[in-house]
């Protein structure tokens, strides 16, 4: 008996990292969007988190080793980067956000961007904007593993082509600064 107790409690203390975690968290403005062929859209995303729970919003050094919140779209001809991270604060080597509860933490803002040139017309895009976060509790500093959350947009490809259509699928996102004059 003693060791089916220990078994169960065992299991419950090892899924709280997982159930840490709320697809909720993270909130659209908008999940139907219009956009150009080769065009961008630009999207707020709120976040939500647990109080005495912190994630990583982006380096501040080279020296930092936590997993920043980052976004990716796979294989559809869509790119997402980051215009502009929330305001954090900066604790050693990274900015996090922390958590106020059912307060908003911070907001995103995304750019969307068609990177095909695709034709405009009636079809509708199904797209997934992957979110891979890690939170951490911020009163022990031990984080959770880190996570995955999928956001469901629709795109829809309308209008002319964008005539300012990037290089490729991704030089000016690749978050390099690439130098394109001299």
């Amino acid at each position: 008996m003693k060791f089916l107790r220990t078994l169960l409690v065992f299991l419950f203390v090892s899924t709280l990292p997982v159930m840490a975690y709320s697809d909720d968290a993270f909130r659209l403005s908008q999940d139907n969007i219009t956009i150009k062929p080769g065009g961008e859209v630009e999207l707020k995303l709120d976040v939500y988190l647990p109080k005495n729970q912190h994630l990583y919003i982006k380096p501040a050094s080279s020296m930092s080793f936590n997993i920043p919140t980052s976004f990716k779209i796979k294989d559809q001809g869509f790119a997402v980067e980051v215009v502009e991270y929330p305001n954090g604060e900066k604790k050693e080597d990274d900015f996090v956000l922390k958590g106020r509860g059912s307060t908003k933490a911070g907001t995103y803002t995304l750019k969307i961007f068609e990177t095909e040139g695709k034709a405009a017309g009636s079809k509708t895009y199904a797209l997934k904007l992957e979110i891979k976060t890690q939170w951490c509790d911020s009163k022990t500093n031990v984080c959770f593993r880190p996570n995955k959350i999928v956001k469901k947009l629709s795109a829809k490809i309308t209008g002319s082509k964008d005539t300012a259509m990037r290089f490729g699928a991704s030089a000016e996102r690749s978050g390099i600064n690439w130098v394109t004059s001299y």
